[in-house]
């Protein structure tokens, strides 16, 4: 178990930032071999067997996700009153749960372990299985699914306009877990090293696919949308400062100030601006009802620059009945009994500061914005970790937003940019994607270029130009190719102009999707019985 911990420790090595994927040759492979010695020590008890891989499966997974989201216990600092026990139950109690897919697809993979690399593609296959398990149970968290490694290579990162995460988590372990294939055993327990062919044919695979992506971003289009200039705000307030109540008119003081600096791009500030964009909740209070905020907002905006900025939006709970029953797992109940919903919202507003278009977050995080069987976890002092006067509410409309002056995007907030099938909806499709977030709770840590990653990630299966805007970074401009166009750095303050990139054709991930991954499993699965076929 120490050792299968150590592997998965190393592994994370592969995720941003380090993105130092070629570690998973030798985790992979050291996985590989762990599993090999359970199956040899126990094949004649398979209840042992499976208790021992599972054993195994779990302590890689533990520390994959231990040191991989180490940076979740930084938002219990930002309240460093009441959350601050919570902090290393949070830390431990995650990665714990998210390990139990990592065991469970290991003990079920010892069942059906054999000589050779038919082991390697079972264990590909139950390994991408259980992360489209994690990515949809309880809400789901595909934070750092394997096949997000091939973003840490530019050609290997278009393998994401063919397949999704899911997928190229299959891929992965196929690939990188190859170097175990040679080992064996033989009848004499003689160790030994053996048909090479099956671990050169996935190099050469890996190879080719870096060098079909290569050729891809050689001939990609660099085509803007004309007449649209974009200026992102990026005002890196801290956490633990922005919701005090002294601090509401500095911040947005601040956001004003920030929205009108002359730059070389711009050097008349806003007047050649089309669309200004600020953050996720860039206001600490209700933005739609105060009426000097929204006064100042229309000073600010020039004629025909329209502002898109996150915000809280609150109304009476009988308007929100329906997203409130569904967020509050069947309760209807606010925290203070005031009756007002809240919702994580998305304002378009026109030059004359009016609203015009509106979202509401629809994938809530888990007891940051709502908690999960309310009326137990509050019976014992439990409480979400975003304080609001209400409750946040999951939101009903469309992921669509059409502008007057610009083409139609998808609305993203924080981390509803981490699930692949979940961006778009059936029917429609928008010309680019905006992700708005505050990524201020995990301060200077790796969980935002994580996050930036996965944006990166979406453009690419998508084939649609990513806008996200964050408040302490990283905010920036990603074409449809996954390329970084411009960005601001994580923890800095700034402004940033730029111009958008035109979408292209629908990629193969967009036209299919998840049948893509089903598709890969079919034939997996297909290979192991052949293989099993042949050998009888």
């Amino acid at each position: 178990m120490a050792a299968a911990f150590a592997a998965g420790s190393l592994s994370v090595l592969s995720q941003a930032p380090f993105h130092l994927w070629p570690v998973l040759f030798f985790t992979l492979p050291a996985l590989i071999w762990l599993i090999d010695g359970a199956v040899e020590r126990h094949a004649q008890n398979r209840r042992l067997l499976v208790k021992k891989a599972a054993a195994i499966g779990w302590a890689f997974g533990f520390g994959y996700f231990l040191f991989g989201l180490y940076w979740i216990g930084k938002a219990f600092l930002v309240e460093a009153g009441w959350l601050l026990f919570l902090m290393p139950v949070a830390m431990t109690l995650m990665p714990t749960g998210l390990a139990l897919c990592y065991s469970l697809a290991i003990a079920l993979a010892a069942l059906f372990w054999k000589p050779g690399w038919s082991r390697i593609l079972v264990l590909a296959l139950l390994l991408a299985m259980t992360e489209y398990l994690r990515g949809h149970i309880l809400t789901g968290f595909p934070w750092n699914a394997l096949g997000h490694i091939f973003a840490g290579e530019a050609g290997l990162s278009q393998l994401s306009s063919l397949f999704g995460p899911y997928a190229l988590s299959f891929f992965c372990v196929l690939v990188f877990g190859s170097p175990a294939i040679p080992l064996f055993k033989n009848q004499q327990k003689q160790t030994g090293f053996a048909n090479f062919r099956p671990a050169l044919v996935m190099a050469c695979g890996l190879l080719i696919a870096s060098l079909w992506g290569h050729y891809r971003l050689a001939n990609a289009s660099d085509k803007q949308v004309p007449n649209i200039a974009l200026r992102l705000v990026q005002p890196n307030i801290k956490q633990v400062d922005k919701w005090r109540p002294d601090n509401a008119a500095p911040i947005y003081r601040t956001m004003l100030a920030l929205s009108a600096q002359k730059t070389k791009r711009a050097p008349q500030g806003l007047k050649t601006i089309t669309h200004l964009i600020w953050p996720e909740s860039a206001l600490p209070f209700f933005m739609a009802r105060s009426v000097d905020a929204l006064k100042g907002i229309d000073a600010l905006l020039p004629e025909q620059t329209t502002l898109i900025t996150g915000a809280m939006r609150q109304k009476s709970l009988k308007k929100a009945q329906d997203g409130a029953h569904k967020a509050n797992g069947g309760s209807n109940k606010t925290q203070d009994g005031s009756g007002r919903a809240v919702f994580n919202s998305l304002f378009v507003l026109n030059d004359k500061a009016r609203i015009t278009r509106i979202f509401d977050k629809k994938h809530l995080v888990p007891f940051g914005e709502y908690l999960p069987f309310q009326s137990l976890l509050e019976a014992i002092g439990l409480r979400q970790i975003v304080q609001v006067r209400g409750r946040f509410q999951i939101g009903q409309q469309p992921r669509l937003i059409t502008l007057d002056n610009a083409p139609p995007f998808a609305p993203l907030i924080c981390y509803e940019v981490v699930f692949p099938n979940e961006i778009i909806e059936p029917g429609v499709r928008p010309q680019w994607l905006l992700n708005l977030t505050n990524d201020a709770w995990y301060g200077v840590s790796t969980g935002p270029y994580q996050h930036f990653v996965q944006s990166r990630i979406r453009a690419i299966e998508q084939g649609l130009p990513m806008v996200r805007v964050a408040n302490t970074g990283i905010s920036g401009v990603i074409d449809p190719y996954g390329r970084i166009k411009q960005s601001l750095p994580l923890a800095s303050k700034g402004v940033l102009d730029a111009a958008l990139p035109r979408a292209i054709e629908k990629t193969i991930y967009a036209r299919y999707g998840r049948w893509l991954f089903w598709l890969v499993l079919g034939g997996a699965i297909g290979v192991i019985l052949l293989i099993e076929r042949t050998r009888n």
